[in-house]
């Protein structure tokens, strides 16, 4: 039984005996009433009387036993009550004690069993109060030890409302905890998959590798250097050239294959457009992981294959293949902590698609990045296409100035395409509008490009793949069969030259004769007319005077022929020994050529052989 409950039965019988006390008290003043008017009261009347007074007694225990099993609110109640109750029982006391003066004729013996009760019930009443002042008293003590268990209650309740919150805080925390852990382990899952990725065809890889770096190395020293030796500027293989051909006899999956590369601004939706070729037809289909982070962002080649199939090159050149679910798992964004591109180059993905005929898509990471490790790993893998699909977001506006600038200064030699994508976004009259402004800043900035086509999600690809097979593929250097017969070129334009200077020298060693005969002659021609002068000149000695030459008289018009003979035979060795210089000088500048031709040639043959050998240990067939 609660408090209130008790309460209300306790006031209840207050009411009660109030009513009693009431009634008893009417009835006493009407027996005044009676006695004064008959001068006799009835003893019957008194002795009803008395009854009640022993019912009130009674009441009033029952009271006193339920004020004791009350609590402190109760009795204080009780307490205001039995107050009452006291100054009613005292009133009818005194009412008693009045109608007793009043009496006549009262049995003596009754009146003192009378003036007992009444004195017993005055004693009762002060044990009563007695017992409220001790019950009291109770109550204050009570009443502070319920203050004391109270404030102990509150504190109690303080201290488990703090636990109860350090406790929700260390469930957050577990929870958060949790997340990272799995996190974590997802992340190392994937790290772990990557490092022990299973090599494909390890010794056949790294057998194509070895042997064309070998050929890629003689072709940039060896057959270069002897070619720019020859001639600084005939046509030779650059180093870009060297290099995409050996990426393509590693590549396979892009040799002989027309190579689109899409590219664009982060976040322009280049691997959605991709996804919608990929899943149009197979909506089972692997999608490509859409990154949230740069850092995840790989380039990824895509091909036709059999069935699908996932591999990776590593940063060391090794090809790998990983599994579907390794694959799928880089859409997590667990994975964005992470620096993938420091696992993976590149990715190489085939699917069993007939739209992948003949041609293999690059996805890149982004070329509006500011970023120069993602720019450096686009700009690698978009050497490898034959054309580039720009893929612009009109919810961002037109080509920025970041993207005119890589356009410039990286895809000045590729043919480039644009695609409008997200169209299903704007209205056709805005995407008119995006499109004018995107084709007057093209031409503002004198970039070519050869179409533009708008594309969403919601679009079939077939227009898009229309597009893809207007590319021109460029043409596939067979760059072994070139150098080759450039090689060939040059040794039979060196063996031509060589013949021709043979044959001048030749012509030099008839000139030199000649002149040599010449002057035979003219040595001959020489010595007959000094001959002739030294017959007609006479040496004659003199006594008186110096020793003398004399000519006759007749004999000096001889003697002048003679002389002028020999004067004109002078010139003319002179001028041939002039001629016969000369001769020489060209003689020697051919012998000069011819050694030097002779040593290109040579230089020529050598480099040919050593290149065929290499080449034949490789693949003989690229020699046909």
């Amino acid at each position: 039984m609660n408090l209130e409950t008790i309460i209300i039965i306790l006031v209840f019988l207050g009411a009660f005996v109030i009513c009693l006390i009431i009634k008893c008290k009417k009835n006493q003043k009407e027996l005044n009433c009676d006695a004064q008017n008959k001068e006799l009261l009835n003893f019957d009347e008194i002795k009803r009387l008395n009854v009640q007074l022993v019912e009130i007694q009674k009441e009033n225990l029952k009271l006193e036993s339920k004020i004791n099993n009350c609590n402190f609110q109760g009795s204080l109640k009780l307490n205001v009550d039995n107050e009452y109750i006291k100054g009613e029982v005292s009133q009818n006391i005194e009412d008693k004690e009045f109608e007793k003066e009043v009496v006549v004729g009262t049995n003596t013996d009754y009146e003192t069993k009378y003036s007992k009760n009444i004195q017993s019930l005055k004693d009762e009443i002060e044990e009563l109060e007695e017992d409220i002042k001790s019950l009291n008293s109770k109550v204050k003590i009570a009443k502070s030890e319920n203050d004391v268990l109270s404030n102990q209650v509150y504190y109690l309740k303080k201290a488990k409302h703090n636990l109860e919150d350090e406790n929700d805080e260390l469930i957050k925390s577990n929870i958060q905890h949790v997340e990272q852990f799995k996190a974590d382990q997802s992340s190392l899952t994937f790290i772990n998959d990557i490092l022990t990725a299973e090599n494909v065809s390890t010794d056949d890889f790294e057998n194509i590798s070895k042997k064309t770096l070998v050929i890629v190395s003689h072709l940039k020293n060896e057959v270069r250097n002897c070619l720019l030796e020859i001639d600084r500027n005939i046509q030779h293989p650059s180093d870009e050239e060297c290099d995409y051909w050996r990426n393509l006899e590693l590549k396979d999956w892009i040799k002989n294959k027309k190579v689109i590369g899409i590219v664009g601004e982060f976040s322009s939706g280049k691997t959605s457009i991709i996804n919608r070729i990929l899943l149009q037809d197979d909506p089972e289909a692997v999608p490509l992981p859409v990154n949230s982070k740069e850092t995840t962002a790989i380039p990824t080649y895509i091909s036709k294959g059999i069935d699908f199939n996932c591999h990776f090159y590593s940063p060391s050149g090794e090809l790998k293949k990983i599994t579907k679910k390794t694959f799928e798992s880089l859409t997590k964004s667990e994975l964005d902590k992470i620096n993938i591109s420091s696992l993976i180059k590149y990715f190489v993905v085939s699917y069993n698609n007939p739209r992948l005929e003949n041609i293999s898509i690059v996805d890149t990471p982004g070329f509006g990045s500011n970023s120069n490790d993602v720019i450096k790993r686009t700009v690698d893998v978009v050497k490898d296409c034959d054309a580039l699909f720009w893929v612009i977001d009109p919810n961002a506006g037109a080509l920025n100035q970041s993207s005119l600038t890589v356009i410039k200064n990286h895809l000045d030699s590729i043919p480039l395409y644009l695609i409008i994508n997200k169209c299903d976004n704007k209205s056709p009259a805005d995407l008119d509008i995006t499109q004018k402004e995107i084709e007057e800043t093209i031409k503002k900035n004198e970039i070519k490009i050869n179409g533009i086509i708008r594309f969403s999600n919601k679009y079939d690809v077939v227009g898009l793949m229309e597009l893809i097979s207007q590319v021109r593929g460029r043409k596939h250097l067979g760059i072994i069969k070139e150098v080759l017969n450039e090689v060939d070129k040059l040794i039979k334009e060196n063996t031509s030259t060589l013949k021709k200077e043979l044959n001048q020298q030749k012509i030099y060693s008839n000139e030199e004769d000649a002149i040599k005969y010449k002057l035979k002659r003219i040595e001959k021609d020489v010595q007959y007319s000094a001959g002739n002068i030294e017959q007609l000149v006479k040496f004659e000695t003199s006594f008186w005077s110096k020793d003398y030459f004399r000519i006759e008289k007749n004999d000096h018009s001889e003697f002048e022929l003679n002389l002028s003979s020999i004067s004109e035979l002078s010139s003319t060795i002179t001028k041939e020994s002039e001629n016969h210089s000369v001769l020489i000088k060209k003689q020697a500048e051919s012998n000069e050529r011819i050694s030097i031709i002779k040593s290109q040639l040579k230089k020529l043959q050598s480099a040919k052989t050593n290149f065929i050998k290499t080449v034949e240990i490789y693949n003989p067939n690229l020699l046909i």
